[in-house]
């Protein structure tokens, strides 16, 4: 079988120009792909991140809690751990404020009360009242039930007295 010099210089030109694609043969090699590992949650994170760098966003370091409190009485808090750290990022106006890496938990006032008397400024003094008279509320119906659960142990009127050989 003759071999075609034109040919042959011409599948040389082609092989040194792509060292990933086999020319010929049996066994073609397909081009390499990379695949994309790239979750749903780091891609909403940086196109936050991207709309925060427009309205010149900073981000605010050392942050180990954050506390959002809403209108009807519900806390949403995101907590630093070991396996998640909050990345808070805030605009230069303070209008928008950002927190990736993290996920929240919803509580009320009473679950994070002991934690954050430090952390409640002079707007949500309202939220801290209303909890701590619900918190009385439920001290006092406790205690209500406590002392009728005592009251009904020590009266023995109720309960009969049973003498031997009678029948009810």
């Amino acid at each position: 079988m003759p071999v075609d010099p034109a040919k042959l210089a011409k599948l040389k030109k082609l092989s040194s120009k792509n060292k990933t694609v086999k020319v010929g043969g049996k066994r073609i090699n397909k081009k390499p792909t990379t695949s994309a590992t790239t979750s749903a949650s780091l891609v909403e994170s940086e196109k936050i991140m991207n709309i925060m760098k427009a309205k010149n966003g900073h981000s605010l370091p050392d942050v180990q809690e954050i506390n959002f409190f809403c209108d009807d009485g519900e806390i949403l808090h995101f907590e630093n751990t070991l396996i998640s750290k909050p990345t808070v990022t805030q605009s230069e106006e303070g209008t928008v404020t950002a927190i990736t890496n993290a996920k929240y938990q919803s509580k009320t006032v009473t679950e994070l009360l002991p934690g954050i008397l430090k952390q409640v400024g002079v707007q949500n003094m309202g939220l801290l009242e209303k909890a701590t008279k619900e918190l009385m509320k439920r001290f006092e119906a406790t205690n209500l039930k406590e002392s009728k659960q005592k009251k009904s142990l020590t009266e023995d009127d109720d309960i009969p007295f049973i003498e031997e050989g009678k029948t009810f």
